[in-house]
């Protein structure tokens, strides 16, 4: 790393997750990452099922509405 990528805010990021990695033990980052994986991979199926939930009730209402009553 050259002296003006230490002083960037990209130089300081770096420093400072190299440091981070070395200061933690190996079982605490594990953690983290299995912590990391289980998030995504729960953002992940609650996003698709919030989609195929609208999509069932876009079939549902589009099949009722033709049946409702007029109202006058």
């Amino acid at each position: 790393m050259t002296d003006g990528e230490k002083d960037s805010v990209v130089g300081a990021v770096t420093t400072l997750g190299r440091g981070l990695m070395t200061a933690l033990p190996a079982q605490f980052l594990a953690l983290c990452m299995v912590t990391l994986v289980f998030n995504l991979g729960m953002l992940w199926f609650w996003m698709h099922e919030t989609d195929q939930r609208a999509r069932l009730i876009g079939r549902v209402l589009d099949a009722c509405i033709p049946h409702m009553p007029a109202h006058d």
